[in-house]
């Protein structure tokens, strides 16, 4: 059952005030996202954006095959890509929000207008009421403000400090193979900065896959259990706040197919940040019982 505060109405996840939802996405509390994300999952009214599959190597959800920056947030962020429905489409208090990560764009219709709700999902701007932020816009504060958008030369009233850089995000894969059991893996691992107007994130993860050497390259990539550890830095600071957040860890580890942190999480975006990763797993092999591999990002930083 969704929490109080929230009910998909229309196949959109409707959250029933902006502090609602704020408290959700900044909780430090992550069973309450992972709880959210299950009955979204279960739910067979609502088609999630990562509701599709990978076919043919293209990302496909509700029989609509998605951009390159949509698919990414699929593969990178599961909570993400769940509460934004197969449209990109999301309810917060009085407002329908559209993302469209492709264009950076951010396309908000009041709810009072829920009759034009189809000229939002079709972008139709000839509809003069539908505003347009863009993905890097604090959008909840700026509508508090009184904002009508920040596309097309609209004023921004609500903060005059940089936005941080997402493009700077490393990515990087390793590949490896045990002959004797047949199977190829590979290790994708990546940190950076993510940014969609009602949703910021600091981020890194690694993931392990596998696939068997008789499947071929065609077949997807499978996920695969193994140790990983990680060791991070990161610093940051909010957008118009003082003050830098810091810290670093020795160890963070889990026995999963995968490893991922969010250092930050949150409505308002970031001026500026600075993340570091290494990462160590633990290579698969059924002869020696595999070896530990290291693996260290390149330093991602903007702003400072």
């Amino acid at each position: 059952m969704l929490p109080a505060s929230a009910t998909v109405s229309k196949g959109i996840l409707t959250f029933n005030s902006v502090e609602n939802y704020i408290s959700l996405i900044e909780s430090e509390d992550e069973t309450k996202k992972t709880e959210l994300i299950q009955i979204l999952d279960n739910n067979s009214s609502y088609f999630s954006l990562k509701s599709g599959a990978k076919l043919g190597g293209n990302w496909v959800s509700n029989a609509k095959a998605l951009g390159t920056k949509e698919a990414e947030v699929v593969e990178t962020n599961d909570f993400l890509s769940t509460i934004l429905n197969s449209d990109g489409m999301i309810t917060i208090g009085d407002h329908f929000f559209k993302i469209d990560f492709e264009d950076e764009k951010v396309y908000v219709l009041p709810v009072s207008l829920e009759d034009r709700l189809g000229d939002l999902q079709n972008k139709d701007l000839s509809n003069g009421d539908i505003m347009v932020f863009s993905t890097d816009d604090d959008v909840l504060d700026m509508l508090a403000d009184g904002s009508k958008g920040s596309a097309n030369g609209r004023t921004m009233l609500f903060c005059s400090d940089r936005k941080a850089n997402d493009l700077k995000n490393k990515e990087k894969y390793y590949e490896y193979s045990d002959n004797i059991a047949g199977v190829d893996y590979r290790a994708k691992i990546k940190h950076g900065y993510q940014k969609a107007g009602v949703y910021f994130s600091l981020m890194t993860e690694l993931k392990h896959m596998d696939r068997f050497q008789s499947a071929g390259n065609l077949t997807p990539w499978s996920a695969s259990n193994t140790e990983i550890y990680l060791e991070y830095y990161y610093k940051y600071k909010r957008r118009c706040r003082s003050g830098d957040n810091e810290s670093r860890s020795s160890k963070y580890e889990a026995w999963d197919n995968k490893l991922i942190r969010r250092h930050y999480e949150s409505t308002r975006g970031l001026a500026r940040f600075w993340i570091e990763s290494k990462y160590e797993f633990l290579e698969r092999d059924v002869t020696t019982g595999g070896r530990f591999v290291e693996y260290t990002l390149e330093t991602v930083k903007d702003g400072y």
